[in-house]
């Protein structure tokens, strides 16, 4: 199904924020989506804690869709102006080379990528009216289109 840090891009409309801060993210998130797996595809239902912790801000949680589900688990940091996304407190991900995103904000969306030998993924976090959009889209080994959009509302 899903991997948790292979996640990418999509812009969405939303209210604007003067900068991209996890910090008025914290609490507790749920929301559905789409996603695509090569030539498959489905719903997304998935919950999500947003909480400081470990230096920058720990995302945890699950989505689950009719192939399974996936455990999230990311750490954000900063440092000079670069957001970095890597794993935390999941399984590796034996599935791909990359270890970690790395990316800047935009306003108030922030848009992560990566690349290694043969693939690439991506991820954006962007405000919508309702709440918060994670899109994801990776290009894996075999060259396998895999991407996800959902959209969260805090609980």
């Amino acid at each position: 199904m899903i991997r948790t840090v292979t996640l990418v891009a999509c812009l969405v409309a939303g209210p604007a924020l003067a900068d991209f801060e996890p910090g008025t993210l914290t609490g507790d998130w749920t929301g559905g989506g789409n996603y695509t797996r090569g030539d498959s595809s489905g719903t997304l239902r998935c919950r999500l804690t947003i909480a400081p912790g470990d230096g920058g801000t720990v995302l945890s949680g699950r989505c689950a869709g009719a192939e399974g589900a996936d455990d999230i688990g990311m750490l954000l940091t900063t440092s000079g102006g670069t957001w970095i996304a890597a794993p935390h407190g999941t399984e590796p991900d034996t599935t791909t080379r990359i270890r970690e995103l790395t990316g800047t904000a935009s306003g108030d969306a922030l848009t992560l990528e990566a690349t290694a030998p043969g693939e690439s993924a991506a991820l954006t976090i962007a405000p919508t009216d309702a709440g918060l959009r994670f899109a994801s889209s990776r290009i894996t080994r075999s060259g396998r289109e895999d991407s996800f959009v959902v959209d969260f509302t805090r609980q």
